[in-house]
């Protein structure tokens, strides 16, 4: 029974609330990661695998005993990877690096492709000396470990072989989404052509020119047309009306201000299975986001690629996806127009042929897969279905009962404190395997325990010594009181030694007074006797 360590944000079967999704980012940087990873935990989940999923391998360099765990408890890592040979992503490339060097296990990387302008030539990395050692040392790191290392597509096979990874331990097998549902995946127009009334969405990155221009006219055009957003911007949007970011361009369906948010016509899907439901129901899908349109396809529903890069490029080539770029249709263009020029004789034809590419490398790295002869796993999918996905996340502002019901759902989840979005409990997010807990980054749920015990304590502490500070300014006021008393008292004492003092010194000044008055008697009798006796008179 092999037991599988795969890097994703969560398994396909777990069910997380938009707003642990928003709090703990668990998308990646888009949702279109969910896509690729759920095709590959899909494709490995033969009857006795066991897949556990991690979301902490891109930050996981210096846990010495996350790797010692996964040597331990796993027989496989798998790497899904999207772009990520690109100048912010270099941090969390050094991470996984410096794990998978500890590890003795086997390694495959799957789908990693380079960025950069759409000459594929200018990457992000090419005039990057430390960049490229930081790739260069991660595909050593895999390929001590693994057959090969599987890329998206041509422009990154030449990236690589320009580092050194040349012949064989390079497969282009394009991106793994592509072959959820196996080789014989076909798309069929649904109506001839698209009228006013057709269902249509569109896709954008923020940055390409010329993109609002493009949905604001279309918005127009078909009002049933509806934005499928990707990233953290829209879902902060749709959750509590962000105001977006202030460079962007304020025409941009990305802030409350904009037609198709008051209209509620804006959408983020984050689990697959209700992403493709709500695909299968359009015309018509296009857009300058390679995973927005793959959905839009593997719900059969025709899509057309704006490619604006190498990533987007090279992608759409392999796999023969119709594709066309922003320079080539102007920004007036109608996705009518797009629509009869999605051609996908090119897709059909290689869909065949890029499955079988995908399955051989992953039987050459020693991976199971559900479509060799006696691994189906039809239980899989039947588990699937019985889950509960939400429906897309949309707007506050709709009226029905489904946007009533999500305004109370939002209000719900606000009661639980603004600051604290990691360490939610209700439905919060714990992920299966993470970071040795001693050195975990994220917040959980026992920390939060912890945290409360101790603040718990701090507060009993806090009012022990609280009372103690009472009594003792008790005690202040009393002696207050005393010493006041006393000075009083000392005061009174005071005020009566002088008194007596002012008393004394009067008595005294009597008595010199009365003494003259005494000598005087005595010397006029002491004079009348003396004259008596001489017979003169006084």
């Amino acid at each position: 029974m092999p037991r599988i360590l795969m890097r994703a944000n969560k398994d396909p079967f777990t069910v997380i609330r938009p707003e642990a999704v928003l709090g703990q980012r668990l998308i990646g940087n888009n949702t279109g990661n969910l896509l690729f990873s759920d095709s590959v935990h899909a494709t490995l989940s033969v009857p006795d695998a066991t897949i556990v999923t991690t979301a902490d391998l891109d930050r996981s360099g210096d846990d010495e005993a996350f790797a010692a765990r996964i040597n331990e408890q796993f027989d496989h890592l798998v790497v899904p990877l999207a772009n990520a040979f690109r100048t912010t992503f270099l941090n969390q490339l050094d991470n996984i690096t410096r794990t998978i060097e500890r590890l003795d296990i086997p390694v495959t990387v799957v789908g990693v492709g380079a960025q950069g302008e759409m000459d594929g030539i200018d990457l992000e990395l090419t005039s990057d000396p430390q960049g490229k050692e930081t790739v260069r040392r991660f595909c050593s790191a895999v390929l001590d470990r693994s057959a090969a290392i599987g890329v998206r597509g041509e422009i990154t096979r030449r990236f690589l072989a320009g580092l050194g990874f040349g012949g064989d331990q390079v497969e282009i097998i394009g991106c793994p989404s592509l072959f959820r549902f196996g080789p014989g995946l076909t798309v069929t127009r649904k109506v001839d052509r698209l009228t006013s009334d057709s269902p249509v969405a569109v896709n954008i990155t923020p940055h390409v020119p010329g993109i609002a221009e493009i949905v604001n006219a279309n918005a127009d055009r078909y009002q049933q047309l509806i934005f499928v957003g990707q990233e953290y911007p829209e879902l902060r949007l749709l959750l509590w009306g962000d105001q977006g970011n202030e460079g962007w361009d304020r025409s941009l369906p990305m802030n409350p201000g904009h037609r198709l948010y008051r209209e509620d016509r804006i959408r983020v899907y984050l689990d697959p299975r209700i992403w493709y439901a709500a695909m299968a129901q359009q015309h018509f899908a296009f857009g300058t986001r390679i995973h927005g349109n793959v959905a839009a396809i593997l719900a059969g529903t025709p899509a057309v690629v704006l490619a604006h890069d190498s990533r987007v490029l090279e992608l759409a080539d392999y796999h023969g996806l119709p594709r066309t770029t922003i320079a080539e249709v102007g920004t007036n263009v109608d996705a009518a127009e797009l629509y009869e020029r999605a051609d996908f004789t090119e897709f059909h034809r290689s869909q065949p042929e890029n499955f079988a590419r995908f399955t051989a490398f992953l039987e050459r790295n020693d991976l199971e897969h559900i479509h060799q002869p006696g691994q189906a796993n039809p239980d899989y999918e039947r588990r699937l279905a019985e889950v509960s996905f939400p429906a897309g996340v949309g707007s506050l502002v709709g009226t029905d009962a489904d946007s009533r019901q999500r305004v109370a759902e939002r209000l719900n989840w606000l009661r639980q404190g603004a600051t604290v979005d990691r360490a939610r409990r209700w439905e919060s997010y714990r992920p299966t395997f993470t970071l040795t807990p001693a050195r975990a980054k994220p917040f959980n749920a026992d920390a939060l325990d912890d945290v409360r015990k101790r603040a718990t304590h701090n507060q009993d502490r806090i009012d022990r010594l609280t009372e103690r500070a009472r009594r003792q300014q008790d005690q202040i006021k009393e002696l207050t009181r005393i010493v006041q008393r006393q000075q009083t008292q000392l005061a009174d004492v005071k005020r009566r030694e002088a008194r007596r003092e002012r008393e004394r010194k009067l008595q005294a000044q009597r008595d010199r007074n009365r003494l003259p008055a005494k000598v005087s008697r005595r010397l006029r009798r002491a004079l009348r006797s003396a004259s008596r006796r001489i017979g003169v008179r006084s």
